[in-house]
């Protein structure tokens, strides 16, 4: 037998013996009921459904489907038939649609319009159409005037089975048209014309491009550069350096050494140059034109034990124990910290004690708080990457059976202890009972 829950229930009316709150089951109606007020079971209640709303609702409303979009149906008159006045939504909607009907009927021949916001209204069928142009307005009637289109200067119409087409005419020396563009002289690319390639018309340079005006432009020289030419050939060559003026330098033989560009003191092979070296894994060094930096690397290997006199803390998303036993004087482990303080905002992660185990595969069991909302214990948990502040990371596959002595609620006193057995739990039914 599975467990079971059941209203309180009855025969008629249920009269004025509610619960603020409690549901309760007429049986003749078929109707149910939610007491509304009443705190000692003397409150009236709300029918808040019953069969006759149930049969109406099945009746007037056609759900949405895969295939069929939703429909409102009206019935004629039972004792007439089972036809019926049918409202369709289109099967397909950009987003939610209001129509709001007008408050009074319309004249004898208007007809319904909407604002553009969904409001409905009644107004006079239009029979005449205005027209306006870049001078002069005009009134086109509907029913009786014919609307005609008129070419101009390089345009021409025609009318053609209901189908008005409007073209242009080509271009010549007397009329203006459209033209086309000779490819020797001109590159056109999605209606923008351009020079030929033959055409200067742009110079890139270290600094970008550069636009010439009226087909001109100049190369200057600039500190340690000169610019000559001769004839066509432009000639552009590096001063020499000087105290006083950047240009190309030189390097003594015997102080220097170049090699592939690269300059060297000459005798740093001989101890001239001091080095600086640091130990694998320990220390690291390196240097930035003349400052040496000397510093821990990214990871840090100890060959020995290590004791912090101060507090230790470890900024970042893993520590690893490897040992074999851990020992903790404190009597208290927090979990949730947030740098090293507790949170002073909303959190929504997860918090909690896993233990790894095998059985067919690796699993882990866990004791763990959830969503801010309860302690759960799971056999079998999975773990998503750790995001910090963001959603849980912990989801429960199956839970764990919980074993103990007494199970308390509200409390640990005597008197909060509702369950306390040795057995499961199975057969429960929980019943309103009845109301006369």
């Amino acid at each position: 037998m599975a467990n079971r829950l059941q209203l309180r229930r009855g025969s008629d009316s249920p009269g004025s013996i509610f619960y603020e709150g409690e549901p309760i089951f007429d049986l003749s109606d078929k109707a149910l009921y939610v007491g509304d007020n009443g705190a000692t079971g003397t409150g009236a209640g709300t029918s808040i459904a019953n069969a006759e709303t149930f049969l109406a609702s099945l009746q007037i409303l056609t759900r949405a489907t895969a295939s069929t979009a939703g429909a409102l149906n009206l019935y004629e008159d039972a004792d007439n038939g089972t036809n019926k006045v049918r409202l369709i939504a289109p099967a397909s909607l950009a987003s939610d649609l209001t129509l709001t009907l007008p408050s009074v009927d319309g004249s004898a021949s208007q007809v319904l319009a909407t604002d553009g916001s969904g409001n409905l209204s009644f107004i006079d069928a239009v029979a005449s159409l205005g027209i306006a142009g870049d001078s002069g307005t005009d009134s086109v009637s509907l029913l009786d005037d014919t609307l005609t289109f008129t070419g101009g200067e390089g345009i021409d119409t025609t009318v053609t089975d209901n189908v008005l087409t409007i073209s242009a005419e080509d271009a010549t020396s007397s009329n203006k048209g459209v033209a086309s563009f000779d490819t020797g002289d001109f590159v056109v690319t999605s209606g923008a014309v351009a020079l030929g390639a033959t055409f200067v018309h742009s110079v890139t340079t270290d600094s970008g491009e550069l636009t010439p005006s009226n087909h001109t432009y100049s190369i200057l020289g600039g500190e340690g550069m000169d610019v000559t030419h001769a004839g066509t050939t432009i000639t552009v060559a590096g001063e020499d350096a000087s105290d006083t003026n950047k240009g190309v330098a030189s390097f003594d033989s015997g102080d220097f050494t170049v090699a592939s560009g690269n300059v060297t003191l000459a005798d740093s092979a001989n101890g001239a140059v001091l080095t600086v070296s640091g130990t694998t894994n320990e220390v690291e060094v390196s240097r930035t034109n003349g400052t040496v930096t000397i510093g821990l690397p990214d990871n840090v290997t100890i060959g020995n034990d290590l004791t912090v006199n101060g507090n230790f803390r470890v900024v970042g998303t893993a520590v690893s124990f490897e040992t074999q036993t851990i020992k903790v004087e404190d009597r208290l482990i927090e979990l949730g910290l947030t740098d090293g303080a507790a949170p002073s905002s909303a959190t929504t992660w997860d918090s909690g004690v896993a233990f790894n185990y095998y059985t067919d595969s690796a699993k882990k069991s866990a004791i763990v708080w959830l969503n801010n909302q309860f302690v759960g214990i799971a056999s079998v948990i999975s773990e998503a990457a750790d995001t910090g502040t963001a959603d849980p990371q912990i989801s429960i596959t199956s839970y764990a059976p919980l074993v103990a002595a007494g199970l308390y609620v509200g409390g640990t006193s005597a008197g909060d202890e509702v369950i306390n057995s040795s057995k499961e739990a199975v057969n429960l039914i929980f019943d309103g009972g009845t109301y006369s």
